[in-house]
């Protein structure tokens, strides 16, 4: 996948509420994501891996805000060089 591709389906909305399915999901964009990045920090720290955790956190109820890494990735979805 494309990081244009990643950042599209993290920002989509979620086909399920159940964490197990949304895991699975984020498992696989971690893979991808790997593909683009030099270490497994910047997976880490990543804007899209970011949301996908804020994704779990709000399937948990734990409440926080990311705006700046929506920004982030909206730019790359965005950039279509």
């Amino acid at each position: 996948m494309t990081l244009q591709e990643l950042a599209e389906e993290v920002l989509s909305p979620p086909d399920s509420d159940n964490i197990v399915a949304i895991s699975r999901s984020f498992a696989k964009a971690m893979y991808e994501l790997r593909q683009h990045c030099e270490t497994s920090t910047e997976v880490d720290t990543h804007p899209i891996t970011n949301i996908w955790m804020e994704k779990l956190k709000r399937l948990n109820r734990y409440e926080s805000l990311c705006h700046e890494d929506y920004r982030d990735v909206q730019k790359m979805i965005d950039n279509t060089d």
